[in-house]
């Protein structure tokens, strides 16, 4: 190692060495049991992206078959419209932050929702729409995911039916789609990608 700004080097087949990684699970729930009990390993994928949309930024922190999970970070005095993930399911685990609640009295300096694990959100569901946010200093959460289609798995921002957060999230998703010679239905402020359609050329 020569460069002088490197301390050293973490190695990742050592350091996720106990990290015993099925090959499958029976569903979303047995899942995040999993992450949650392997105390969340941030094993972020080789080409994980930095998806930015107008009310919080995220990347993939953890992927493997139908599973992922998503780190996302909600900007201060924003809140996530209410939606349904097509063709997805989602489990959100609220990490706090952002002074949003009041701290833990077991654990310093964390809030004490940290680990709230919230219902499963299959698709057609509707979640989101908590104005709780617009008052904060923003929140981190992670959204584990079981997608039906493993060659559609991008973000939760992307798989999206409902109002958006703006037009940066419109762009990432018509972008998203049409990378795949695909169209979705994307107005100002609504998107829904229930039902792609091959770009006619």
């Amino acid at each position: 190692m020569n460069d002088p700004l490197i301390k050293k080097v973490i190695n990742p087949s050592q350091y996720f060495a106990n990290v015993k990684i099925p090959d499958d699970w029976g569903n979303l729930e047995e899942f995040v049991d999993w992450y949650m009990d392997a105390r969340m390993p941030m094993m972020v994928p080789w080409n994980a992206e930095v998806i930015k949309s107008d009310d919080a930024t995220a990347i993939c922190i953890f992927k493997h078959g139908h599973y992922q999970v998503e780190l996302y970070l909600e900007f201060p005095g924003l809140s996530i419209q209410r939606h349904s993930h097509p063709r997805m399911e989602v489990i959100v685990i609220d990490l706090g932050g952002g002074h949003k609640n009041p701290l833990s009295k077991h654990v310093t300096g964390v809030t004490y929702t940290w680990g709230k694990v919230f219902n499963t959100v299959i698709p057609g569901d509707e979640h989101g729409g908590d104005t709780s946010s617009q008052q904060g200093n923003g929140s981190c959460f992670l959204a584990c995911q079981r997608w039906d289609n493993i060659d559609e798995m991008t973000s939760a921002a992307v798989q999206w039916k409902g109002p958006t957060a703006g037009p940066m999230q419109e762009h990432l998703i018509k972008k998203t789609f049409a990378q795949r010679g695909l169209e979705v239905a994307v107005n100002s402020g609504y998107a829904d990608v229930s039902e792609p359609k091959k770009i006619n050329t």
